[in-house]
């Protein structure tokens, strides 16, 4: 394989991770992997054949012509704000950077700037280039924020506006992570189907709201009574529709006591909003 290289190599490249140099008394290229973290050249003494192995690394590739029989490496790194390399810009090349957060970056792909801390402003530059494709095998969809990721969105922008230079990719990627959240905000307060329904014991109640609000679920019983009192205290907006984050009630009234069969009436009371909706109880 390695002579092949040879063959094919016509000029010197030079990587953070990896390079290849080229011997003008030997004529010589060579392949120098000891930095790459995710490329490795193993060889064997029994057949005297050295192995590159790619698999690990997104920003090289080995390709062989059956026409030629030439093995052709491809050094060309992609874009290192496309950190999982997947060919796009997304949700996920965010989250590799903020699960890294506080930690030493000296020589890891999160490192945006090279500066050796991975903070808000690799955040930053890897948002100024949210959605861009890296390669033409790209997927179709980028993959967008979440409703459980709201509030973590609005602690991203208050820490970019606080750490704020002036800068272009700081101007870009404070207005990519605003679109982000209100990608995921609802254009109104909504009380929606609980789930299941008809239920026993318990159910779910999926809500969504438009603005900061304190909610609180009352259930009442086909007669007017008050049955219970959920307090779900101050929430952000959003949308609040998985089990961690809807409300739950549990089919008991407020003496702990699994109330009987019958229809209730659920009402969610957010700010000024007020909704009622019919629910089931079947035991």
């Amino acid at each position: 394989m390695i002579k092949y290289l040879i063959v094919i190599l016509l000029v010197t490249f030079s990587f953070s991770a990896y390079a290849i140099e080229h011997s003008a008394v030997s004529n010589i290229f060579i392949l120098d992997t000891r930095d790459a973290p995710r490329v490795a050249m193993e060889h064997s003494a029994l057949s005297n054949t050295f192995t590159l192995d790619t698999r690990d690394s997104s920003s090289i590739s080995m390709e062989h012509s059956a026409l030629s029989n030439i093995f052709t490496l491809d050094t060309r790194q992609t874009p290192r704000w496309d950190v999982d390399g997947n060919g796009v810009v997304d949700m996920d090349d965010i989250m590799l950077v903020v699960h890294s957060f506080g930690k030493p970056g000296k020589g890891t792909p999160v490192d945006m700037n090279d500066d050796g801390n991975v903070n808000i402003i690799d955040l930053i530059i890897i948002s100024a280039h949210f959605g861009e494709k890296t390669s033409q095998g790209a997927p179709s969809l980028v993959k967008m924020p979440d409703e459980t990721q709201v509030d973590m969105l609005r602690q991203w922008i208050e820490s970019a506006q606080k750490a704020n230079d002036g800068s272009e990719d700081f101007r870009k990627g404070i207005s990519v992570l605003k679109s982000l959240l209100d990608s995921i905000i609802p254009a109104q307060t909504a009380l929606l189907n609980n789930y299941p329904n008809p239920f026993n014991p318990d159910t779910w109640i999926p809500y969504q709201l438009k603005d900061d609000s304190d909610v609180s679920i009352m259930i009442y019983d086909a007669n007017g009574r008050i049955i219970r009192n959920l307090d779900l205290g101050h929430k952000s907006a959003g949308i609040y529709i998985t089990k961690d984050r809807s409300a739950y009630w549990d089919g008991k009234n407020e003496s702990g006591e699994a109330v009987a069969s019958g229809v209730y009436f659920v009402v969610l009371k957010a700010g000024a909003y007020q909704k009622t909706q019919r629910i089931v109880m079947i035991r």
